[in-house]
């Protein structure tokens, strides 16, 4: 369609201009839901316009025309990631000459807002970051003032709720922060979390519900004798002794959830909230689980794809890229990677890595190695400024642009999370408890369907978000390289970008190291144990005491307990073991 051909608000679009009719439907949809839909209070539209096809800049277009029309009296509060998206959407509607336009930001609320709330009622359009809805979650009376006289929420991508998890290397981190007499409250604290870690210290490849119970008065009293003494406490812990204090009010005010070693739950106020109309723009929503879960408050809109990836190569590259197969493999893995990034990137041409953050400087170093050296590690708070080659990991790139234009991606690894939490957000999205659903893990997947949908669909989702970080064009003509041996994640991905036509799948040139590995080094730690146990003074010590010193995690602690090696002690009447100690006879 020519420019003159589209309608006022979509000339000099080029998404308009080329999928005519087509995206124009799609967008006029989104202008119908936030000018006229209501939803109810309680209730969620979810639209999957898919990635990179500029539905937010059109919903600034959408509010540009509709705050100069004074027929129009609906005020918008809009939710994005990034405080920069924020000062972007408020400079181009101040652009526009619209004056009653607001980004709610730290900046600007402490020192400035915060004194005069009662004023944000008159703004028209009002921004605010993820992280302060999540906060808003939390203060009743705080939130109502975002929300008065306010008609229309619009979630900017999905929001990711913290999870607070205790385990034993949080609890010897916060411990160390503190002087004795501190240490002694705060061992009174933990203990009932401390029993359940214990209590499930054998068991594998299972989850199951934590009820701790607790004194108030002795968590009560805690609290307070932490902030009478912050002044004392490192600076470099006050992060890890903020997340204990927050987490205390989840580990004991709700059903949370056990898996080797953590015990995590989601903060019960931390629950979306709305307006009279509530809307999300969430281009994975329909591969992510967790909207199924509750289909009466959140209603996915399928939008379908537009955008043409025939032009497009996807290259799947058949290997197991779980942190400890790469840990694994990665000696061959890395360097392979990078000659073939060698061999095929061009002067011209932009690469994306996306991996786990621990792999970072490793990927870099074999790079350098392969005399690519024009490398950003892209940390959150760095600005990038034209490197050719990216590298980016899971949890710090949904929402991010600055790879639009990108030609080239390579994804290395699955983004999984610790098992618990996958039950952790069904309990957040379904509104319900686990029951009495089995819990049991087959082969790295919830036996369970609606479980396995949530963790599958999480896997997917952020596979999905990540790829979609290049080629943001009209007509992308890029390519994708998936490392994943998971063909039904590889589905659910490819299934989000249309005309899938240059498929190829491939081997790397090395023979991918299994379990001899990790049975030669089990065996080492074996003959660790039972030498320790030689070592030993007669006496009784817990099974918790000997774990962490030798350094054995509680999740296969059992498992090496069982070794013929470790039984031979036991018949010879060098140990005795009981349910939570070890004698030295």
């Amino acid at each position: 369609m020519t420019n003159e051909e589209l309608p006022i608000l979509f000339r000099n679009d080029p998404y308009a201009k080329h999928y005519g009719n087509q995206y124009i439907k799609k967008m006029k949809y989104l202008e119908e839901v936030v000018t006229s839909y209501e939803t109810g209070e309680t209730n969620f539209l979810v639209l999957n316009f898919e990635g990179g096809l500029g539905k937010s800049f059109h919903l600034l277009k959408v509010l540009n025309q509709y705050l100069s029309d004074p027929t129009w009296q609906r005020n918008v509060l809009v939710v994005k990631k990034f405080k920069a998206e924020i000062d972007r959407a408020v400079d181009y509607l101040s652009g526009q000459g619209q004056w009653s336009v607001l980004g709610i930001t730290a900046d600007n609320w402490t020192g400035d807002w915060a004194r005069k709330a009662g004023e944000l009622q008159n703004i028209r359009v009002l921004f605010i970051t993820h992280d302060r809805y999540m906060k808003l979650c939390l203060n009743e009376k705080e939130r109502h003032y975002f929300t008065e006289n306010r008609h229309v929420l619009v979630i900017d991508e999905k929001v990711t709720f913290p999870i607070y998890t205790f385990k034993n290397s949080l609890y010897n981190s916060v411990r160390g922060a503190f002087n004795r007499s501190i240490q002694e409250v705060f061992d009174r604290v933990c203990e009932p979390l401390r029993d359940w870690l214990d209590k499930f210290q054998d068991s594998k490849n299972q989850c199951f519900q934590v009820r701790a119970k607790f004194k108030p008065e002795i968590v009560t009293q805690f609290k307070s004798i932490v902030e009478a003494n912050w002044s004392s406490t490192p600076k470099k812990m006050w992060e890890d002794v903020d997340y204990f204090i927050k987490g205390l009010d989840v580990w004991y005010g709700t059903v949370c959830v056990y898996n080797a070693g953590n015990i995590s739950g989601v903060h019960p106020l931390h629950r979306h909230w709305g307006l009279a109309t509530n809307l999300i723009l969430d281009a994975s929503a329909s591969i992510d689980g967790v909207y199924k879960m509750n289909p009466r408050k959140f209603q996915i809109m399928n939008q379908g794809l537009v955008i043409d990836h025939e032009k497009c190569k996807f290259n799947v590259y058949k290997f197991n890229t779980s942190k400890s197969n790469i840990q694994r493999n990665e000696a061959e893995l890395f360097p392979e990677i990078a000659r073939k990034i060698k061999e095929t990137l061009q002067p011209h041409e932009k690469l994306l890595i996306i991996c786990h953050k621990n792999y970072a400087a490793k990927l870099c170093a074999h790079l350098a190695a392969e005399e690519i050296e024009d490398v950003l590690l892209h940390e959150k708070d760095v600005e990038y400024s034209g490197q050719q080659v990216v590298i980016n990991w899971y949890g710090n790139i949904v929402g991010k642009n600055d790879y639009s234009k990108f030609q080239k991606c390579w994804l290395i690894g699955t983004p999984n999370l610790p098992f618990e939490q996958y039950l952790v957000h069904y309990q957040q999205y379904s509104f319900t408890g686990l029951g009495r659903k089995g819990m049991t893990l087959r082969n790295g997947r919830f036996a369970n369907k609606k479980y396995k949908t949530v963790q599958v669909g999480y896997i997917a989702a952020e596979m999905y978000q990540a790829l979609k970080r290049i080629q943001r064009v009209v007509e992308p003509e890029g390519e994708f390289n998936i490392v994943s041996n998971d063909p039904e994640v590889v589905k659910l991905v490819l299934h989000r970008f249309k005309n899938v036509v240059h498929r190829e799948e491939f081997e790397f040139g090395f023979k991918e190291r299994q379990e001899a590995e990790k049975d030669e080094n089990r065996n080492r730690r074996v003959i660790e144990l039972a030498k320790y146990f030689e070592s030993l003074q007669k006496g009784v010590y817990s099974k918790r005491e000997i774990r962490e010193a030798v350094g054995i995690d509680q999740a296969h602690f059992s498992d090496y307990l069982k070794n013929e090696r470790i039984v031979r002690l036991v018949q010879n009447k060098v140990i005795t073991m009981t349910y939570r100690s070890i004698e030295r006879l």
